[in-house]
């Protein structure tokens, strides 16, 4: 016949569990009096026999407290028995992905109440995203809209129907139905747009993304804004007396900068040598068009 615990036996089993259950946010399973006396859950499995400590630890999962705390282990277990290709994580790798998760987020600048409550960090686990994940979306092209100029955060507010608020913004990128790709492709629509619009330039959404499906770095992108912007401050898609050809900001200006496309600079450049052209004319001489010339008088018959 075994022998039975004796009463320090049943303290160290409970000092041990009870450190775990610590660990594990799990606290209220057991008690302790003001003068050290055990109590609780913990200490009714210890004196009622069970003094195996993995024999605690498997009921310890049919207490209603770790259902609650750890549901999401429940969750995944009755998918996975579904016959769904998920991942059924232990309490160990549930509170790692809740402290990297929450720090991510932390780190991100969202707001506390995304992150204070273990139910949404699980939720986000139970989609299928894991701790790497949520830190890239959360990344250099989440930030691109939440921190940099407001009107990039507005156009994309705009474009993407979007509700006001780092919550709101947020939800987007940790929505797993939509990529890390298209969430970069957006934020670089945003991006193209509202810096746009902070330089007097106004490209639609079509555009923008248009521009933001290009292999250009968010650099070469404000590079050609800022060209774009010379361009057009120069007066070139003003047409003046004489001229026959309408050239416009979207059109030639965009796809002679964004897109290098050759029609769009030779027009550019045509019209740019007949000013060139036309200041340096004698006054009341002939100048020269696209459309021929012009004031150089008709032949009388």
């Amino acid at each position: 016949m075994a022998d039975q615990p004796t009463p320090q036996d049943n303290m160290n089993t409970f000092t041990n569990i009870q450190n775990y259950l610590t660990s594990m946010d799990l606290g209220g399973l057991f008690t302790i009096g003001p003068d050290g006396t055990p109590g609780g859950w913990l200490w009714d499995q210890i004196t009622s026999g069970v003094d195996d400590q993995n024999t605690i630890l498997i009921n310890l999962e049919q207490t209603q407290q770790f259902k609650t705390r750890y549901g999401i282990i429940g969750e995944l277990r009755t998918r996975a028995a579904s016959g769904e290709p998920v991942h059924v994580p232990t309490v160990a790798e549930v509170r790692e992905y809740e402290q990297t998760v929450a720090g991510s987020m932390r780190q991100a600048g969202l707001p506390t109440f995304m992150y204070d409550e273990y139910t949404d960090l699980q939720k986000l686990m139970g989609q299928g995203l894991s701790a790497l994940e949520v830190e890239d979306r959360l990344g250099q092209t989440y930030e691109r809209v939440q921190n940099t100029d407001p009107l990039v955060r507005a156009k994309f507010n705009e474009f993407f129907g979007v509700a006001q608020g780092d919550a709101a913004l947020a939800a987007v990128y940790l929505d797993p139905s939509k990529t890390l790709a298209n969430l970069e492709r957006m934020s670089r629509t945003a991006y193209t747009s509202g810096m746009g619009q902070r330089m007097g330039i106004s490209i639609d959404q079509a555009t923008a993304d248009r521009i933001a499906g290009t292999p250009s770095t968010e650099a070469g992108i404000y590079q050609n804004l800022g060209q774009l912007n010379q361009l057009d401050k120069s007066g070139i898609f003003t047409e003046s007396i004489g001229e026959a050809d309408d050239l416009t900001t979207q059109r030639e200006g965009i796809d002679s900068t964004f897109f290098g496309d050759g029609a769009a600079q030779q027009a550019l450049e045509r019209r740019q040598i007949e000013r060139n052209s036309a200041r340096a004319a004698v006054s009341g001489g002939a100048l020269r068009t696209n459309r021929g010339l012009t004031g150089a008088g008709v032949a009388k018959t």
